[in-house]
């Protein structure tokens, strides 16, 4: 979950801290009068014809990589917010330069007022997109004026995905498709779909964000729904169809999303967010249907019982939670963990839930009390993501930092098998045969679920 893209990392001009305390608005206006009086302005030359300035499309994204840093409701420098159109206003004046306390702070040459403090300025011509803006009448151009920068600026066609890898990736994310003989893996702005009978890449479905953090495909195999994002500044689930075309970004978020399940039947599908919230969709409209917001930090998992009357999530706030979703309410909260949990699933009888987690501990507990029934697993390394065998003697496959498999079975004694993995294995997908696990070296291994024996093993690099 916490292993970083090693390809083209991309750094963030994060905002630094502002001044606590703003100079008076009369000192303001004398610096900027004298600013404007001096003809300084930078781009008087422009053509007056140039398209208009919108906000959605050229402010709101130079605010969310710039200003919001420092400047949210999480960290509001100042006592001020520039995270939605309304909160910016209180700093803007429409059509007056002189009386726009943001624009001033943007021009100064003081680097004690300037914005970003303690950071290169912005370039000229971002400025000038402000100054064009606010001179035209600060105009709000988007559906709602209140709502966050993530969720105004449109969504982004991603730059496209290196053709060869210099280096592979950790395997975050992998699922299995209506395809019998096919796995689709995360990869850099990209999704990748290999063969697994001699792991070959298929096919590659770009536009998708820099990191990839879960993937599901629907039960018909009609549609696939990506969470992921860029770490620290966008979050995002894009849906596409099986051809790999882009249907539409159904959530956009300030930082990753983490997590995202169809249910069995296919009629909803939920996230898990940085935030801390659930939300639930209902795939025929894709409108949201319900938020859960009881978590007070990041939804690693989420997972649907096998009728889909349920719905459970892991949270890095080391607790476990279900959810009825017929009534739209919290069932139960486990909070038998010391650390993050990282990973959820129902037990096939809705009565009991399974966690792992970064303290090592695999948990078997019940709904109806939140009580562990008993440890299955406790050791001092994480263990991040399990599968539940089915059949008559069923048991639990653990996946951990160690390179095994832990298989645990009721009645016998636990049992490890090296999975081949030189590094933790951080991603898993179960077609009822075969597991695929995704290792942290950029290894895909096609695992026996029986035998737990590896019946094939490979790279998933495209041009490695």
């Amino acid at each position: 979950m916490n292993s970083s893209s090693s390809i083209e990392r991309h750094s963030t001009d994060v905002a630094a801290s502002v001044s606590e305390q703003i100079a008076t608005r009369s000192c303001l206006l004398a610096h900027a009068r004298r600013y404007v009086a001096a003809g300084a302005l930078w781009f008087i030359g422009l053509s007056v014809s140039a398209e208009p300035v919108s906000f959605k499309r050229d402010i709101a994204p130079i605010l969310l990589a710039r200003c919001q840093g420092c400047h949210s409701a999480k960290k509001a420098k100042g006592k001020y917010r520039v995270d939605s159109f309304n909160h910016l206003t209180a700093g803007i004046t429409a059509k007056d330069l002189e009386d726009s306390e943001t624009y001033y702070r943007l021009i100064t040459d003081d680097a004690d007022e300037r914005m970003p403090a303690d950071a290169d300025p912005l370039p000229k011509e971002q400025i000038e997109l402000f100054r064009r803006w606010i001179e035209a009448g600060a105009k709000f151009d988007g559906e709602d004026p209140n709502a966050s920068l993530i969720n105004v600026i449109p969504g982004a066609t991603h730059p496209a995905p290196p053709k060869v890898y210099p280096r592979p990736l950790p395997i975050t994310a992998v699922a299995f498709g209506p395809a019998t003989n096919q796995v689709t893996v995360s990869g850099y702005r990209e999704l990748t779909i290999w063969n697994t009978t001699d792991g070959k890449l298929k096919r590659r479905i770009p536009n998708v964000a820099e990191k990839t953090m879960s993937i599901t495909i629907h039960p018909e195999g009609k549609t696939i729904a990506v969470a992921g994002g860029n770490p620290g500044r966008l979050g995002e689930i894009r849906i596409f169809d099986v051809s790999g075309e882009l249907q539409r970004i159904l959530q956009k978020d300030d930082d990753l999303c983490l997590s995202v399940a169809f249910s069995p039947d296919g009629s909803m599908l939920a996230v898990g967010s940085t935030d801390g919230t659930v939300s639930v969709y209902a795939t025929d409209t894709w409108r949201k249907e319900v938020v859960f917001s009881n978590h007070s930090d990041w939804v690693n998992a989420v997972a649907w019982n096998k009728d889909g009357t349920m719905l459970a999530s892991a949270s890095r706030d080391h607790s476990a939670k279900v959810f009825d979703m017929k009534k739209r309410k919290r069932l139960a909260t486990y909070t038998g963990h010391k650390k993050s949990v990282y990973d959820v699933a129902f037990r096939s009888d809705n009565q009991e839930v399974y966690t792992v987690g970064a303290d090592g501990l695999l948990s078997r507990w019940r709904i109806d009390n939140a009580r562990q029934v008993k440890p299955l697993r406790q050791t001092k390394t994480p263990a991040y993501r399990l599968v539940i065998e089915s059949g008559k003697f069923p048991g639990v496959h653990v996946l951990g930092k160690d390179p095994a498999i832990e298989s645990i079975k009721f009645g016998a004694q636990s049992q490890a098998k090296q999975n081949a993995f030189p590094s933790a294995a951080l991603s898993v997908a179960d077609r009822g045969d075969v597991i695929a696990i995704g290792g942290g070296a950029g290894e895909v291994a096609i695992v026996d679920s029986k035998t737990l024996g590896v019946r094939l093993k490979f790279i998933a690099a495209p041009g490695r």
